[in-house]
Order: C-alpha cells, then sequence, then structure tokens
C-alpha cells in the first residue's frame, strides 16, 4: 500500500508551509512499507535534503528535508509509520560530534589569547624598553639624579603601557568565535535549540536533552 502526501503553500496539500518561496505544489511524499521517497515537483526554489538539493530521494528517519533551503519540515514526514523500531530521538552519534565543537572552541579562544598576549607583551618591551636606554646614556650627565629619573621613567612607563597599550581586535576575534561555537553547540536534535554552555563531558554525563528529551549518550559500561 502507498500513501501520497503533497507538500506545499496551496491549501489542497497535505503538509501546507504558506511561504512566498515555497511553491504552490513544492514537492510530493510517496510512502510505502519499506520506504519513503521525496520528490521535487519542478519547484521554484528547490526541495533540499541534509543540504543538498534533489529532485528525487529516498528518506530515513534522521534525514533532513527543508524547503526552499528556509523550512525544515523534517518532524512532519510519518517516518514512524514504516519504521515504528527507529524512533528519531537517539542522537549519540551526532551529540559524540559536538566535543570537537567544543575543543575547536577552546583551543581557538587560547590562540587568540597567546597570540594577543604575545603581541601586546612586545609592545609593551619596546615602548618601556627603548627610552630606558636612551637614559642610560646620559649617566654622566645627571650624575646623582640619574637612578631616580632611571627608576621613575621606568615606573611611569611601565605603568602607561599597561593601561594604554592593548589588543583591539582581541575581543573581536574572540567575539566572532564565541558566536560561532553558540551557534553550532547546541542539542542535535533538529529544531530543539537547546543551547548547550558547559564543557561536552557534563552534557554527556546528563544523558538526555533537559528540553526535548533527546539522547545524547548511553550510559557507560564499567568493568570491576
Amino acid at each position: 500500500m502507498k500513501t501520497v502526501i503533497k507538500i506545499g503553500s496551496a491549501s489542497d496539500n497535505g503538509i501546507i508551509k504558506k511561504a512566498e518561496d515555497v511553491s504552490q505544489h513544492h514537492a510530493l511524499l510517496k510512502i510505502s512499507d519499506k520506504e519513503v521517497i521525496i520528490e521535487d515537483l519542478d519547484s521554484t526554489n528547490g526541495t533540499f535534503v541534509n543540504g543538498i538539493r534533489i529532485k528525487q530521494a529516498i528518506l530515513g528517519p534522521k534525514d533532513r528535508v527543508v524547503l526552499a533551503n528556509k523550512y525544515d519540515i523534517s518532524e512532519l514526514i510519518p517516518f514512524k509509520k514504516i519504521f515504528p523500531e527507529s524512533i528519531p530521538n537517539d542522537y549519540t552519534q551526532e551529540f559524540a560530534s559536538l566535543k570537537q565543537v567544543y575543543d575547536d572552541y577552546v583551543s581557538e579562544k587560547e590562540n587568540i589569547i597567546r597570540k594577543s598576549n604575545l603581541k601586546t607583551g612586545w609592545l609593551k618591551f619596546f615602548c618601556v624598553s627603548v627610552p630606558v636606554i636612551g637614559i642610560a646614556f646620559l649617566h654622566e650627565p645627571l650624575g646623582k639624579y640619574y637612578f631616580p629619573i632611571y627608576i621613575g621613567v621606568n615606573s611611569v612607563l611601565s605603568s602607561l603601557a599597561l593601561f594604554v597599550i592593548k589588543d583591539k581586535g582581541k575581543e573581536t576575534k574572540l567575539k566572532e568565535v564565541e558566536i560561532k561555537f553558540k551557534k553550532n553547540y547546541k542539542c542535535p536534535r533538529p529544531k530543539c535549540e537547546y543551547r548547550l554552555h558547559e564543557n561536552w563531558e557534563i552534557h554527556r554525563d546528563q544523558g538526555k536533552c533537559p528540553h526535548c528529551k533527546a539522547i545524547w549518550a548511553k550510559p557507560m559500561e564499567i568493568d570491576f
């Protein structure tokens, strides 16, 4: 037995998405006892499966179907009718890949801070050392006033360098890394949008998403 569901912006569709960039009859779902097939009906802005524009494709429970590369309709597709045992709630593999997202974030952040400290460190060194070295050549003319002037200039320049010399690009770069991280470091279940905010291992130990209950990690087996 085969079920056909029309998708589009028109009211006679089985799955309706009202949007200007969705065609009236955008795509077609063909559901049988063994498979789900989606077929694009020559729509203007296309049908995408896992980010790839398709003409026709066989779908699985974890495939992401997007109309016009904007509107995710994955959860509207009745996968459970033919995959009752494959409840799309196990996201252990997708969650495992988030460890790399977290590790990359920590590494990028540390590199930005390290390079910034190195850059400002050298600037402070030159701004302080060059004038102080110049004063060293005035040892004889300054006489007994040499050491007080030397120490005073060194202290003033060091203080000024500490507060004045800063890497203005550091905060911008850190903000860009933070924005990218927050965008990608979230529950892997489509449309959940729950933001992860701690070390990956802490979330792994939670086992599942507190918002949508998607499974992130299965209990670890301990050998005694």
